[in-house]
């Protein structure tokens, strides 16, 4: 999730969490941008299906994913992951989405965790 919002907004330059991390948690990202986006995750609540959505708005409107109503679509993007994956290593020049990306978000979660602690 931190992920797909900061490719969307820009950059992520500090994260404030409340809630319980083991159950649900609300972050709060500033951007570089000035932008504030929010997400609510949560890896213990029981809805079935799961959901997957982000809501963007901006000054011209806003943009909707939806992974329960664009399942084929979500599907697919999901499909894609390995086979980018296989190309990257078989060409030997990575992907934007490596481990120094995965590292980069993971700081950031680091971060909300210690500094913003309920």
């Amino acid at each position: 999730m931190l992920d797909l919002l900061e490719e969307s907004v820009g950059p992520i330059v500090d994260v404030y969490r409340v809630g319980d991390p083991t159950r649900w948690t609300e972050l709060t990202r500033v951007h570089e941008s000035g932008a504030v986006s929010q997400a609510s995750l949560s890896i213990t609540t029981p809805i079935k299906p799961e959901i997957a959505w982000i809501d963007l708005y901006g000054p011209t409107g806003s943009l909707t994913l939806d992974t329960t109503r664009n399942a084929e679509d979500f599907g697919a993007a999901m499909a894609a992951i390995p086979a980018e994956f296989a190309v990257a290593v078989a060409s030997g020049e990575g992907h934007a989405l490596d481990a120094r990306r995965g590292l980069h978000l993971q700081q950031r979660m680091a971060t909300a965790l210690a500094d913003h602690a309920d």
